[in-house]
């Protein structure tokens, strides 16, 4: 399969790689405060602070019962297991700018080209020109 790829379909990976890092960049730029997508952040910050908080209560119980419920002393605390799922995957849906770039990345290259195998060189070439951008953000 690797094999196939010509030079043009290289540089149509390279430029198109280079164009989805810079609008993952964007869109991390955009989840910032006062901008348009700043309710997505602040919302997953939320579960993910959630989840932290049922996480450090389950690490305090004296006792862990086999259900949903946890038993602190005279308090039962009922944990949600959508906060501890979304928790998990809080940091891919967008708190990552690597992960938020996986995600365009494989959106775009399945609508432009369709599920193949250089759908993994593209995200090396996306993770290339991301790593790019933040070491040149934390120079400046």
């Amino acid at each position: 399969m690797i094999q196939s790829i010509s030079i043009t379909i290289m540089i149509l990976l390279f430029l198109f790689g280079a164009s989805i890092a810079m609008l993952a960049e964007a869109f991390n730029k955009f989840m910032q405060p006062g901008h348009i997508f700043n309710w997505w952040h602040n919302w997953l910050e939320k579960i993910a602070r959630k989840a932290s908080e049922e996480r450090q209560i389950l690490k305090r119980s004296p006792r862990k019962i086999y259900s949903w419920e946890i038993t602190v002393g005279w308090q039962t605390v009922k944990a949600k297991w959508y906060y501890r799922l979304i928790a998990k995957i809080s940091k891919p849906l967008g708190l990552c700018p690597y992960c938020n770039s996986t995600w365009i990345a494989i959106t775009f290259f399945i609508i432009y080209f369709g599920i193949n195998w250089s759908i993994f060189l593209l995200i090396g070439i996306v993770w290339f020109f991301i790593d790019i951008i933040e070491q040149r953000k934390k120079t400046l």
